[in-house]
């Protein structure tokens, strides 16, 4: 049995995020985490928010690599809770704790204040010029340019923390 399955079955029977006190621990101490060091989970944002919308299914890589990151780069208390409550989901087969999990964690990072672009359309400019890849295109964008926002771009204190991806309109 791999450490994974083991940490999963001694969990399954935990309510967990679902409990409000849990959750309003968890999302307290992620958000002071993500406000510490935002970069560190620089490509994991839309994956996310792609889990919690329900259009990922193979989250096991992306919680498989935030634990990883969190393993790697953060304090004792970021690894208990990654122990608790992300490594359980890595090979989760019940897509609402999932869900669930990938929501708590964006909730932390907009309270430590990391956003994404809303909407379905940008207007290039100079600011946000660097800020999409174009996904059907080899052309680079151009300021003027409007496009479809496939993956929106993540920000942190007015700086971009993750790239987003854009079709030309």
């Amino acid at each position: 049995m791999s450490i994974f399955s083991k940490f999963k079955a001694f969990f399954s029977g935990r309510k967990g995020l679902d409990k409000p006190s849990e959750r309003k621990k968890f999302i307290a101490l992620w958000t002071n985490e993500l406000a510490a060091a935002p970069e560190v989970f620089t490509g994991l944002y839309n994956g996310l928010l792609d889990v919690s919308n329900g259009k990922l299914k193979r989250q096991a890589t992306l919680f498989k690599e935030w634990s990883e990151r969190v393993d790697n780069r953060l304090d004792s208390d970021a690894k208990a809770s990654s122990v608790k409550y992300i490594v359980p989901m890595i090979g989760s087969s019940e897509p609402e704790k999932v869900s669930t999990l990938a929501g708590a964690l964006l909730e932390a990072a907009a309270a430590a204040g990391i956003i994404y672009e809303q909407g379905s359309e940008v207007v290039i400019n100079e600011t946000n010029l660097d800020h999409y890849t174009p996904m059907s295109s080899d052309e680079a964008l151009s300021a003027g340019d409007v496009v479809t926002v496939i993956k929106p771009a993540w920000y942190f204190s007015g700086r971009v923390i993750e790239n987003g991806f854009a079709d030309l309109k």
